[in-house]
């Protein structure tokens, strides 16, 4: 039986750690290596507790909170990231589960079980998945290069497999159930829709779409750079055409495709696609499913 104050961090490791109480009460944890020296350096550490000593130097730093390395990976995303806006909606998520637990409490079972249900719930993909666990490790990799944190626990978070291939499409019956749902809350996405579903556009191309890259005589849109980098050009049947007349009478022609219909620049569309997809009872399925339907011969 493992003794109290005594714990792998992370089970199966090897290394161990010890949890006690300084003279001042505050809860401490610190490294230990093999369990052997674990119990000694508990055993250490209580003795000193109880005759009043002070930790030394080293261990009198304070702790540091998740909400802080939280803070931090945003300031970085910020200044380095073209996926700041993604990382800005979901770190909400990981602070709703984390805000208040100190940072070298956080084990990678926390984050694996934070991650399974924010999986399921959302009806994300392995690839959202993935990318949910890199802003995680975004977090504590910074977190470590700051000096605030040793050890990064998303390193042992179960990497989701990928299939690139799109594989899952849309079906007449979905279609519909999914346009009622968008209709019933939010009708000023379905253009957004309508443009995914008949251009193929990735999302990041999409909403990163400005009216300067549409050419609606020629009915063609311009991507100046794709995921290989190379520009591509993409046809416009009759109903991308439809999508973006809408979109247009939302701006002055200039600046970014796709707006709120208050003329705002969006983000993207995970906040409302998504649950969409949960309302019309849709599974296995994400927004880079869309676009599997070939446009119409010009």
């Amino acid at each position: 039986m493992t003794q109290r104050g005594v714990y792998e961090k992370f089970p199966g490791s090897g290394v161990w750690w010890v949890r006690y109480a300084d003279t001042m009460g505050r809860i401490r944890r610190e490294k230990a290596g093999t369990k052997s020296s674990a119990l000694t350096l508990y055993r250490k550490r209580k003795t000193e507790a109880l005759q009043g000593k002070k930790l030394p130097e080293s261990l009198r730093t304070p702790t540091v909170s998740f909400a802080e390395l939280a803070h931090d990976a945003l300031v970085y995303s910020k200044a380095h990231k073209r996926t700041y806006g993604d990382d800005i909606l979901r770190m909400p998520w990981l602070l709703a589960d984390f805000r208040e637990r100190t940072a070298d409490s956080i084990t990678p079972q926390d984050f694996e079980h934070h991650i399974t249900r924010m999986a399921e719930a959302r009806n994300w993909a392995p690839a959202s998945v993935n990318r949910y666990r890199a802003l995680i490790s975004l977090v504590f990799r910074l977190g470590i290069e700051n000096g605030k944190v040793k050890e990064n626990p998303a390193r042992l978070v179960k990497h989701r497999q990928v299939n690139n291939a799109r594989t899952r499409w849309l079906s007449p019956e979905e279609e519909v159930r999914l346009r009622a749902a968008i209709e019933a809350v939010c009708p000023a996405h379905m253009p957004e829709l309508d443009l995914a579903l008949n251009t193929g556009l990735r999302l990041s191309e999409m909403y990163g779409l400005t009216w300067e890259n549409v050419n609606a005589p020629r009915r063609v849109l311009t991507i100046p750079r794709s995921k290989n980098g190379a520009t591509r050009h993409v046809p416009l049947n009759g109903v991308a055409l439809a999508a973006l007349t809408e979109l247009r009478e939302r701006s002055d022609g200039t600046g970014p495709v796709i707006r709120n219909p208050q003329g705002e620049p969006l983000i993207g569309p995970r906040y409302w696609f998504e649950p969409a997809l949960g309302r019309a009872k849709i599974r296995a399925f994400s927004w880079h499913c869309l676009g599997t339907r070939s446009p119409a011969a010009l």
